[in-house]
C-alpha cells in the first residue's frame, strides 16, 4: 500500500477508512502503545519473582534494558500518532518522520521480546545455588575454633550472614564466648564456606 506524503481533502471522503494507510498506522500506534504498557506493567509488578532471590548482574541488566526498549517503544507510538492527527487534521502539510518512527517502535518493542527471552534464558540455566543456610549455620554453630576450650564448649553465637555469589560460599561472623579461669572471654571470628556450606577459612577479628 502506498503512503502518500500530503492529503487530497476532496479526495479524503471518497477512501475507505479501512484502507486509509495513515489510519491504519494510527491504529497499529495504538496497539503497541497498549502492548509496551501491559508488559512494562507487568514485569514491573513481578519484577522479584522474574529476577529470583538471588539476582545475577546480567539478568538484573537485560531486565533494566527490556524496559528500556518498551518504554522507547512507548514514546516513539505517541509520536507516531501525534504526527498522524496533526496530518489529518490539516495542522501539518505532511506526516513529517511518522513512517521512520513507526519503524523504531516496532523494533524498540521486538528488542525488548529479546532481552525478555534473554533474561528468561538465563534464570532457567543452570546455575551454582546457596546451600541451604540451616546448613551453614549448624556447622559454624558445631564448629571448634582455634584457641577455644572443648569442655565445656565455647558457645559460637552468628552476627551476620551473606551469601558470596563469587566466591560461591557464605560469609559469616561469629561471636565465640567461653568461661577461662572464671572470667567470660570472647572472641570474633570471620567464616567462610565453599558451595557445600564446608567451612573453608577462619579469621580472627
Amino acid at each position: 500500500m502506498a503512503f502518500p506524503n500530503t492529503l487530497d481533502w476532496g479526495e479524503a471522503g471518497k477512501v475507505d477508512k479501512t484502507q486509509n494507510p495513515w489510519v491504519v498506522m494510527i491504529d497499529y500506534s495504538k496497539s503497541i502503545i497498549t502492548l509496551a504498557s501491559s508488559l512494562l506493567a507487568l514485569t514491573a509488578t513481578f519484577a522479584t519473582s522474574l529476577l529470583g532471590t538471588r539476582p545475577s548482574r546480567l539478568s538484573v541488566i537485560m531486565l533494566l534494558i527490556s524496559w528500556g526498549f518498551l518504554i522507547a517503544a512507548i514514546i516513539s507510538a505517541m509520536l507516531v500518532s501525534a504526527y498522524l492527527t496533526n496530518f489529518l487534521r490539516g495542522t501539518a502539510t505532511n506526516v513529517g518522520k511518522a513512517p521512520l518512527v513507526s519503524n523504531i517502535c516496532f523494533f524498540c518493542l521486538v528488542l525488548a521480546l529479546l532481552a525478555f527471552g534473554v533474561l528468561g534464558f538465563l534464570r532457567l540455566w543452570p546455575t551454582a545455588t546457596a546451600p541451604d543456610i540451616s546448613v551453614a549455620l549448624a556447622r559454624v554453630a558445631e564448629f571448634n575454633f582455634p584457641n577455644t576450650p572443648t569442655n565445656p564448649k565455647a558457645e559460637n553465637t552468628v552476627q551476620s550472614m551473606t551469601w558470596d555469589p563469587g566466591a560461591k560460599g557464605w560469609r559469616v561472623d561469629v561471636l565465640v564466648t567461653y568461661q577461662e579461669n572464671g572470667a567470660k572471654t570472647a572472641h570474633r571470628f570471620s567464616v567462610a564456606t565453599d558451595e557445600g556450606a564446608n567451612i573453608v577459612e577462619i579469621k580472627l577479628k
